[in-house]
């Protein structure tokens, strides 16, 4: 350990870096020939940047504003974790890292921009103990995990007090402490560092080997994966902040090895073949990273979408790859089955550790396996079941989409509000990425553009995904609303009750302008219609069907064995009241998503209608349903 630090301190002292990658990593004289300029500054307007992070602050979960001192001091143990044999364990370590990152925005105060004091804290204790470095003996605990968690750290963290370097409140020594950890950490790694002893490193030079190699298994998808992209944005950010020419060398040479695993068609083959069933949760994450470089490396002059991967295919071209895979699921088929084992379906599994406080230790709030064939999936549920969507593909791809999809503009939110998958306002911030590729875009793009900026609106004008239900009159309510203010969830309700009873949400509800119903059964279907607010699918969805039985006070679920959100567990547990034998309450927890968060719901409903609604969740979700 002592000669290793003496090593790395020489390199920093001398200006070297080895050069660990020279025998598999062509370089490309357009990135090699880049040099960190004096005065380089990453946001040329602060002014929106500071207001893209306030807005960032207000669209985060309360839960991401607070950090528990359970992930503090799980995170201030850091090393322990190196001889931590159970998966779960290490979930939680990777799930305080990455609740870290977001922190690292949501702590701010708009009032007083300092890095939140947990993260500065942090930063010191790892520095004085060497912390983020991956073991040398890979014969303890998880090697591979661990090391995947530590270097995907590294990254994101270095890249972190790069971007808000100045709000650290470090004296000069800590300041040379920290810096002394991130660049000789970041500087030492091989991709090497993230392998068990009898796994392969991705080869460059010969992609057939590659290929062959994440097929049978002899190199994993980290191989060549997630902690990569995230060390690269840690060695380019401080590299540049710093002036540190080795780091940003080794950023440059970084990210051109990994442009040598793309195919023609857009895909990531680490992802799309190493990662098997969980190629297209994977694959989805690759804009963010490309994004992020496209802004980097346009603080320097530089066109990245322009440039020339080792296929001859340009990052715009591997761009349109991604949307053509995101839009035809199908595609990744091909990959899927050319890996060992059962790989004909998309599986994963889903498991969301929850340490808030008062509590005094994690719990494992949802644990669930899914599996479904490709063939059987269209673009929007593969979308939705990867928690992604065009409007975070628009959002972190915005210089893509400017210059090359006009098409694609129609999903652009600008608001940090409710823009992801079930609203979530966080998805820009990862356990591999701390930059928000369109708060640089905006923050420097319209500084030359002089374009006038909205936190609140649709640059488009309203949202262009419109619910076209089948009668007309309906429709043309739809239509006369879309004309005059964007669809909002509670205009799309108004269409949904038209269609389905004739009346408004609120006759309906009330059961006023309706008959008594009285056929002698006591059972009957009752359809579930979800209308989510902010999302690329913001239309009513029939998501599934229950049967209910009612009585003259009370009535009871028959649930469906078909899986659909809300998901069964939760519909189970509702607890549903018959009132004046026509309204009907329901109240309870609803779980929306995989990720197992449970909302505090109440619907009420009228049973002359058969119709109910009421508010699900804290971004303005609403939950229908219609008996019949």
């Amino acid at each position: 350990m002592i000669v290793r630090n003496v090593l790395i301190t020489l390199w920093l002292l001398l200006g070297m870096v080895p050069s660990i990658y020279a025998n598999q990593m062509p370089t490309h004289k357009s990135l090699a020939d880049l040099t960190i300029p004096e005065g380089w500054q990453l946001i040329d307007n602060l002014k929106v940047f500071n207001q893209e992070r306030l807005a960032h602050i207000r669209g985060t979960h309360d839960d991401y504003k607070v950090f528990d001192k359970v992930c503090f001091d799980l995170l201030a143990a850091w090393q322990s974790y190196a001889n931590v044999t159970a998966i779960p364990e290490l979930a939680k370590l990777q799930y305080c890292q990455q609740k870290l990152n977001v922190y690292g925005y949501a702590g701010f105060q708009p009032d007083a921009p300092h890095v939140p004091p947990e993260i500065q804290e942090l930063y010191l204790l790892w520095s004085q103990s060497n912390a983020l470095i991956p073991p040398i003996d890979r014969s303890k605990g998880r090697f591979r995990q661990y090391s995947h968690i530590t270097n995907a750290a590294l990254g994101s963290f270095a890249a972190y007090y790069a971007v808000f370097y100045d709000y650290f409140d470090y004296s000069e020594l800590q300041r040379d402490l920290v810096e002394r950890m991130f660049v000789g950490n970041l500087l030492y790694v091989e991709p090497k560092h993230l392998l068990d002893t009898n796994d392969s490193v991705c080869d460059a030079d010969n992609l057939d080997v590659t290929i062959s190699g994440l097929s049978s298994g002899v190199i994993s998808g980290n191989a060549c994966g997630s902690a990569h992209w995230s060390l690269i944005q840690g060695e380019l950010l401080l590299g540049l902040k710093l002036g540190n020419e080795a780091l940003f060398s080794k950023g440059l040479e970084s990210i051109d090895w990994l442009l040598n695993f793309f195919a023609v068609d857009g895909a990531y083959l680490p992802y799309v073949i190493g990662t098997k069933g969980d190629a297209y949760g994977n694959l989805v994450t690759v804009p963010q990273y490309l994004g992020v470089f496209t802004e980097v490396f346009a603080t320097l002059g530089y066109d990245f979408l322009k440039h020339k991967l080792p296929s001859g295919k340009t990052v715009k071209e591997i761009l349109d790859g991604l949307v053509n895979v995101f839009a035809n699921p199908e595609l990744l088929k091909q990959y899927i089955e050319s890996g060992s084992g059962n790989q004909s379906a998309i599986n994963w599994q889903v498991s969301v550790y929850t340490a808030r406080p008062p509590a005094s230790k994690f719990r494992l709030k949802h644990s669930k396996l899914y599996d479904m064939d490709f063939s059987q999936l269209n673009s929007a549920t593969a979308l939705r079941l990867a928690s992604y969507s065009w409007i975070e593909f628009a959002r972190q791809s915005a210089r893509y989409v400017d210059e090359y999809r006009p098409d694609l503009a129609q999903y652009r939110r600008v608001d940090y509000i409710a823009h992801g998958i079930n609203g979530r306002g966080v998805d820009m911030i990862t356990a591999y990425s701390v930059l928000d590729p369109y708060m640089l875009y905006e923050a420097n793009h319209l500084s030359h553009t002089g374009a006038p900026i909205s936190l609140t609106q649709n640059k488009q004008g309203g949202s262009s995904f419109v619910y076209v239900p089948k009668s007309k009159r309906a429709q043309a309510y739809v239509s006369a609303s879309q004309r005059v203010k964007p669809i909002t969830p509670e205009e799309h309700l108004q269409a949904l009750a038209l269609e389905l009873t004739g009346g408004t949400p609120e006759d309906a509800q009330s059961g006023a302008q309706f008959g008594v119903v009285e056929d002698g059964r006591q059972q009957f279907d009752i359809d579930w219609y979800l209308i989510r607010a902010g999302t690329n699918v913001n239309e009513p969805q029939l998501v599934g069907t229950d049967q209910i039985i009612i009585t003259d006070n009370s009535a009871q679920l028959v649930l469906s064995d078909k899986h659909f959100f809300p998901s069964r567990d939760s519909r189970g547990k509702l607890q549903i009241w018959v009132l004046n034998s026509q309204t009907i309450a329901m109240i309870g927890e609803l779980e929306l998503d995989y990720y197992g968060i449970s909302y505090k719901t109440q619907l009420l409903g009228n049973l002359r209608s058969g119709f109910g609604y009421g508010d699900v969740g804290i971004y303005g979700d609403i939950l229908a349903f219609h008996i019949k």
